[in-house]
C-alpha cells in the first residue's frame, strides 16, 4: 500500500506582469497563465490526457522495470509543463479551471508517487504485479510504502505491518 503522508502545495494566481525574472520556485509554486498573458506550454486537459495515456500504458497492472522508468521519465516532464499551465477563466469565484489545474497537480504528484512505490518494490503483491518479478517476496516486502515529498523531491520510506488475527498469504485464484 502507498501513503501519501503529506503534499504541501503553494498556488499563486499570477496574472503575468511581464516579469521574466527566471528564479527557482519552491514544490508545488504554480504559475497560472491568464488567457493572452503569455504563450503556454499546454491546457490543462492535454496534460491530463497524456498523464492517462502513460499510466495507462505504461504503470498499469502488468508491470516491468523499463516501462515503469519510461513512465517516471514522461511523469516528470508533464509536471514541468504543468507548471506553466493556461487557465481560461480569469474569475475569482467558482472558477472550474483552477480547481482542474489544482486537481492535475495533485493527480501528477499522485502519479510519480504510484510510479515510485512500483519501480522500488521488486515483487508481485495483489493488484501490483511486475512481470520481471512475478513472485511474492514477503522477506522483504511485507511492509508499507510511505512516500513524503522533502526540499529534495519525493522520498519514500518504509513502515512494518502489523500481523493480527489473519496471517498475510500468496493469493490463489
Amino acid at each position: 500500500a502507498i501513503v501519501v503522508k503529506s503534499i504541501k502545495f503553494t498556488l499563486k494566481l499570477n496574472k503575468m506582469k511581464n516579469s521574466t525574472e527566471d528564479t527557482e520556485k519552491p514544490r508545488g509554486w504554480l504559475t497560472i497563465h491568464v488567457k493572452g498573458a503569455k504563450p503556454f506550454s499546454m491546457w490543462i486537459a492535454d496534460i491530463k490526457k497524456e498523464m492517462w495515456k502513460e499510466m495507462d500504458t505504461n504503470a498499469f497492472l502488468f508491470r516491468d522495470e523499463e516501462r515503469l522508468t519510461k513512465a517516471k521519465s514522461e511523469i516528470a516532464q508533464l509536471k514541468q509543463q504543468y507548471k506553466e499551465v493556461h487557465l481560461e477563466d480569469r474569475s475569482n469565484v467558482f472558477n472550474s479551471d483552477l480547481r482542474a489545474a489544482l486537481e492535475l497537480g495533485f493527480m501528477l504528484d499522485l502519479a510519480e508517487i504510484v510510479i515510485a512505490g512500483a519501480l522500488a518494490r521488486k515483487e508481485s503483491r495483489g493488484a501490483h504485479y511486475r512481470t520481471d518479478y512475478p513472485k511474492r517476496d514477503d522477506a522483504n516486502w511485507l511492509k508499507h510504502t510511505i512516500a513524503t515529498y522533502s526540499q529534495e523531491g519525493l522520498v519514500l520510506t518504509y513502515k512494518p505491518v502489523t500481523i493480527t488475527k489473519y496471517t498475510p498469504t500468496e493469493r490463489h485464484y
